[in-house]
């Protein structure tokens, strides 16, 4: 099957336990989130890939708890929605962290999360270039 034009194997199981499971993205629930609407899910990545820069510069600007806890948060769902469980962990992570935790503990959080996210956004960078690609050899076809 494809994926934004790149194939994948996808079956049907539980989130976090199929076989993309362990890819930056898990493209059996990415497809089960969009009901396998291709053109669905390349529009779901490209907006995580804008949307999740945003939200981590949120929480890099956040000085008040509320701030903070709300970027996280936002991550952790939007995460969760595409598939990216690594993301969504590191996000869960910095949402639990308030007062003096999280003034302890952010660096190493942000660090993380900015890791993950940069993981996850390449991964769904070459899959929408795939997707360009396989599109205009269509058109040219």
């Amino acid at each position: 099957m494809n994926l934004c034009g790149k194939n994948t194997d996808r079956e049907r199981q539980e989130p976090g336990r199929s076989p993309s499971a362990g890819r930056p993205v898990d493209l059996v629930h990415l497809e089960r989130q969009t009901l396998g609407n291709r053109s669905l899910e390349c529009e779901v990545l490209e907006l995580f890939l804008s949307r999740s820069e945003i939200y981590l510069q949120r929480l890099k600007d956040a000085d008040e708890d509320k701030a903070w806890s709300d970027a996280a948060h936002a991550i952790k769902g939007s995460a969760r929605g595409i598939g990216a469980w690594h993301v969504a962990n590191s996000a869960q992570a910095a949402e639990a962290l308030s007062g003096e935790t999280r003034a302890a503990g952010c660096h190493a959080v942000l660090d993380d999360l900015e890791r993950v996210i940069g993981e996850a956004n390449n991964y769904i960078e070459s899959l929408l270039s795939g997707a360009d690609r396989d599109a205009s050899s269509n058109t040219a076809s």
